[in-house]
């Protein structure tokens, strides 16, 4: 019984072991839907996406941070789907998930972070920055005062790499960071002991 099951599964359509995404693969319109439709890895990282978002939204403080957390989610494939105007797709698709994928493993509480590293940036006050290294790309939470907290992902996970937030670009070099405003000056921070 046991070869004849070997020998089946063996028989069987790589169409049928294929990964799925989250997605109806019938109703994808835009390229990047359909480039995930036909690639097993981008199709397992939409589902491991997804099942951060829901260990996030759970562990989420309160209800004002799950809609936060939602509307992100919601905006998220328009971001995705940009990458159709990449010239490439696949390497911009890989990386829109992965982005979001590290956003989310700090969400949900899988990423830890070591205390805070503190910075004096002049006029934009005291940042505080907690550093995830363990996520599938860097991720910065960066933060002014008692303001609101910004997840800036890294480019890539190699040292030096910018973090991009939706407010700030961040770069660090240890003893410094510079902090780049959407839209203003770049301003030098100093680490503090």
């Amino acid at each position: 019984m046991t070869q004849v099951l070997v020998v089946a599964v063996l028989v069987l359509p790589a169409s049928v072991l294929a990964a799925k995404p989250s997605f109806d693969c019938a109703k994808a319109t835009a390229r990047v839907e359909q480039l995930v439709c036909r690639d097993d890895a981008l199709a397992k990282l939409d589902w491991r996406m997804v099942v951060l978002f829901r260990k996030a939204e759970e562990s989420a403080p309160g209800e004002r941070a799950r809609i936060a957390l939602r509307d992100a989610q919601r905006a998220w494939p328009q971001k995705r789907n940009a990458c159709g105007r990449s010239a490439d797709l696949r390497a911009c698709t890989l990386h829109a998930y992965r982005a979001r994928i590290s956003e989310l493993q700090v969400q949900s509480g899988e990423a830890r972070s070591p205390m805070a590293t503190l910075y004096d940036c002049g006029r934009l006050g005291t940042a505080s920055v907690h550093y995830y290294l363990g996520t599938e790309l860097p991720v910065a939470a960066l933060s002014f005062g008692v303001g609101q907290q910004e997840l800036a992902v890294a480019g890539s996970p190699d040292p030096g790499a910018a973090y991009e937030g939706p407010r700030h670009t961040l770069r660090n070099d240890g003893a410094r960071a510079l902090v780049s405003p959407r839209g203003q000056p770049d301003v030098v921070c100093a680490r503090k002991a």
